[in-house]
């Protein structure tokens, strides 16, 4: 049985090489590169399907009766002693299934001539349109090439998600998030790419939310032709080969950036990773697509890279589109850079949307409610007033002045001279104020 094993795998092995001749798209996710040796039984293999499919194998089984001057029936017979298997096994995938394990599909265009290999593996590639593992029941779409949604995913993976096997064989991929904007998000692009349900649960243990992508098939798509690996996100992680040579890089960059990165009150984009290859990665491509970000200086085990304050940016189109419209981080950048948000019914709606918007923390001297109180009382001040009345620094009153001037709620009033101060103002027509629109 080991002999026969070795035999069929040289020969797939040499089927490999044949099928690489054809014309080569670095792009392409070959359906027959899925399963290159001969697995265990039919729990361990991978099925396509496909419309025309059938067809397609069909006349390569005539194909290849009429060569050997043999019928089905013997065919299946000189397959069932290769592989040492049932005869009823093989029968019943050229005679009656409407799907197709992938191994046998290899066996069969091995029995062909060099020749005609490469037309049928193109035929193949061509009509599969499912695809599933084992015994599963879940058919997923198969993708026949990459593109942005899935360069997309596997930048969400590389930052906040996992692969595992579990027991009794089952596997997972999943990602998990506090912000379950982002994860509806990444729902849509898998549901979309592979015609799946995929669902998102509240933790029970954590204060986060959990994306399961619960279909063995699409965790062996992703191990398969992007190179993740099972078990926990290792350090090392970095930019899949075929995204790194395609032209979707961009793409990989801003699924990482929606999970692990930042967008601050100074108006900046920041991203910080123990993973200091991975951030290389995204530093690269972003400089690369004319973002201007530089490297932060390290903190503890971390590395950084942030952009220049984007509050006066002329392409702030090309900023807001990292993380998207109606997403949160998205928005918010919208926000700091553009002003835009919804109106307000309220002084204590203003406040309190503000509030949601700039998270007070323990150590914070001063909070916005007690800026935007202070403007009230005062109408109308200088930046050294404010900060001489709650002893911050420049840097802490900006951020928010900035939040305050893009809600409409304060002006700056500008005035030329030597030695004159810029006056802020207080708008008291709440009709004009804007708050913060905060997807979820």
């Amino acid at each position: 049985m080991k002999k026969i094993e070795r035999n069929l795998r040289s020969k797939i092995d040499g089927l490999n090489m044949e099928y690489e001749k054809g014309p080569k798209n670095v792009e392409a996710f070959k359906v027959l590169e899925l399963e290159t040796v001969m697995p265990k039984n039919n729990r361990s293999c991978f099925y396509i399907r496909g419309a025309r499919l059938r067809q397609v194998l069909r006349q390569m089984v005539d194909e290849l009766c009429e060569r050997k001057k043999i019928n089905r029936h013997k065919l299946c017979k000189e397959i069932t002693h290769e592989l040492k298997c049932d005869e009823t096994t093989i029968e019943k995938f050229i005679y009656k299934k409407d799907y197709f394990p992938i191994y046998l599909t290899r066996i069969l265009l091995e029995k062909l001539p060099k020749y005609r290999r490469h037309s049928y593996s193109e035929k193949i590639q061509k009509e599969t349109e499912l695809f599933k593992f084992g015994t599963s029941e879940k058919w997923a779409k198969f993708p026949k090439k990459l593109n942005g949604k899935i360069a997309w995913l596997c930048g969400a993976i590389a930052a906040d998600g996992w692969l595992a096997k579990e027991k009794g064989g089952k596997e997972r991929l999943g990602i998990i998030d506090q912000n379950i904007c982002e994860l509806k998000l990444a729902r849509k692009k898998f549901e979309e790419t592979f015609g799946i349900k995929v669902p998102i649960n509240k933790s029970k243990t954590l204060d986060c939310y959990l994306l399961i992508v619960d279909c063995k098939a699409v965790s062996k798509f992703f191990t398969t032709f992007l190179g993740f690996k099972y078990g926990r996100k290792i350090e090392t992680i970095s930019e899949p080969t075929i995204i790194k040579k395609s032209s979707h890089r961009l793409e990989f960059a801003k699924g990482v950036l929606s999970f692990d990165g930042s967008v601050e009150l100074d108006c900046t984009v920041s991203i910080g990773l123990k993973n200091k290859k991975l951030v290389q990665d995204i530093y690269g491509i972003l400089r690369e697509n004319e973002f201007d970000f530089k490297y932060s200086r390290p903190n503890s085990d971390f590395f950084f890279i942030r952009s220049p304050g984007l509050s006066e940016c002329k392409n702030n189109k090309a900023w807001i589109s990292l993380f998207g419209i109606n997403s949160t981080k998205g928005d918010r950048l919208n926000f700091l850079i553009n002003g835009s948000g919804k109106k307000v019914r309220s002084e204590e709606e203003a406040i309190r949307d503000l509030e949601k918007f700039v998270r007070r923390k323990p150590t914070s001297k001063v909070s916005i409610v007690d800026i935007f109180n202070f403007a009230k009382e005062n109408k109308k001040f200088t930046k050294h007033q404010m900060m001489k009345r709650f002893n911050i620094a420049y840097a802490t009153f900006w951020k928010y002045a900035l939040i305050l001037r893009r809600a409409n709620i304060l002006s700056s009033e500008e005035k030329t001279g030597r030695g004159i101060q810029n006056n802020y103002v207080f708008n008291p027509n709440i009709e004009e104020w804007r708050i913060p629109t905060m997807a979820s």
